[in-house]
């Protein structure tokens, strides 16, 4: 991966050669890269964020890094397409919010990352970077596999069920899906606005934080943050400094109990439990446990389900409109999704929504009760899968996005040779404090014994 450090000491120029150099190297087998801007211009780039840090003049700590831009977000000087052929080389003529703040910020949009179609389609052209012959994830999967590769040293997604925690699990980077409507999808493609998450994926954790903190920060401001946006909470630099979690809460879910979690997966997720177990974190196993942990999480399996009925209504605007125009020219999935809300009424919809309403309210509860720091469960459920068209199960990530509560993935465990993620999950409103937990994990997995690691 691609390093950046947010105390100044970086290098904009030599980023970028090692940035193009990775590329040249490595994107003809992972094609990341929907399309990006002339190595010429890169480094031109580069070369005038050095001349301002030596002039004491950077615009942020991320002045000169060179970023990814999921390919469902508009920018002025690339094509934005949607990884579907009738956008090929559409030009949206702006930069979606969060773009504009990251060039505000001097960070250098090194690329447009691939993504599958509309966020929501069969598996695109990218590999992964670990082993071509593997699935990178979706769809956020140019996002992952070009930080994973180096191209970038961060890089947007979005995540409207697993789209930036499954490729950050399957390429071994981390993951940051915020709480809803936290980061401002102003200039994204819509799929889903009421499970929609703007998120970042990068090659540290602290780098995670800057990014998304950097993104809210520039977002702001009158008309250009979502609807009731009141920004990212935490402080201003770092989230909360590492903080020893005293209880975590292991959620199976219906994952663990999918084929790709069998044997050596779930024997790795529990040797890192039990490693926690020893350095003095209490976990707490709803089978165990019993009574509210117990009956939340059946609820949950049950519930979240009613995702995909919220999905499919609230994507019939635009794609049931592309899908009249341009029928043959969507994929079949596409197709398939929106004659799923079509045969909705607003009734079930309605009913959906307000599922959704009591379980957000059960599970801050019950983490309130049991006194626990976050949750804690695999990232996906499995390593990623062979080949390209199956971009992997979403279930271990859908809960949260239905939810609309953070969630990290962080890349602690292997399986096999390929990367699996670790995911944290917390309370609405628990960001910082979510990354202070993951620091403390990140800690105790170094310090803790060699089958963590």
């Amino acid at each position: 991966m691609l390093p950046w450090r947010l105390d100044g000491g970086s290098d904009p120029v030599a980023t970028m050669r090692a940035a193009l150099a990775a590329t040249a190297g490595r994107e003809d087998v992972v094609r990341a890269l929907a399309s990006r801007p002339g190595e010429a211009d890169l480094l031109r780039a580069a070369e005038a964020s050095a001349a301002r840090r030596a002039a004491g003049q950077a615009l942020s700590p991320l002045d000169g890094m060179p970023v990814g831009i999921k390919d469902i977000m508009e920018t002025a000087d690339l094509p934005t397409q949607m990884g579907c052929a009738i956008h090929a080389g559409f030009q949206a003529g702006r930069d979606a919010a969060a773009a504009a703040a990251l060039r505000r910020a001097g960070a250098i949009v090194a690329g447009k990352a691939a993504t599958t179609a509309y966020a929501i389609g069969p598996g695109g052209p990218t590999t992964n970077p670990h082993d071509p012959a593997r699935s990178p994830g979706g769809s956020s999967s140019g996002s992952a596999a070009g930080v994973a590769a180096g191209f970038f040293s961060a890089a947007l997604g979005t995540q409207t069920m697993g789209s930036v925690i499954r490729p950050a699990s399957y390429c071994g980077t981390f993951g940051y899906k915020p709480g809803h409507g936290l980061l401002s999808m102003q200039g994204v493609h819509p799929l889903s606005p009421t499970l929609d998450h703007m998120g970042v994926l990068a090659a540290d954790l602290p780098l995670c934080w800057a990014v998304a903190k950097l993104l809210a920060d520039g977002c702001a401001t009158p008309g250009i943050g979502d609807p009731g946006d009141h920004g990212l909470p935490g402080a201003a630099a770092k989230p909360s400094a590492a903080r020893h979690p005293a209880r975590l809460l292991f959620l199976r879910t219906a994952g663990w109990d999918e084929p790709a979690m069998q044997d050596a997966p779930q024997a790795a997720f529990a040797g890192l439990l039990q490693d926690l177990g020893a350095a003095g974190v209490e976990i707490v196993d709803p089978q165990a446990a019993g009574g509210d942990a117990a009956a939340f999480e059946a609820a949950l399996v049950a519930e979240a389900p009613g995702a995909m009925d919220i999905l499919t209504w609230e994507m019939q605007w635009p794609l049931a409109e592309y899908a009249r125009q341009h029928g043959a020219q969507l994929p079949a999935r596409i197709h398939d999704l929106l004659r799923r809300g079509a045969a909705l009424d607003a009734r079930t919809y309605g009913d959906r929504l307000a599922a959704r309403a009591a379980m957000q309210g059960r599970f801050h509860d019950l983490l309130a009760a049991l006194g626990t720091d976050a949750v804690i469960m695999p990232s996906a459920s499995g390593p990623a899968p062979r080949g390209l068209a199956d971009t992997g199960s979403r279930t271990c990530q859908m809960y949260w996005s239905w939810l609309g509560v953070p969630a990290l993935s962080l890349p602690l465990l292997q399986v096999g040779g390929m990367p699996f993620g670790v995911q944290l999950v917390g309370a609405a409103g628990s960001d910082s404090a979510l990354f202070g937990t993951a620091a403390a994990l990140l800690g105790l997995h170094r310090a803790g014994p060699q089958g963590t690691r």
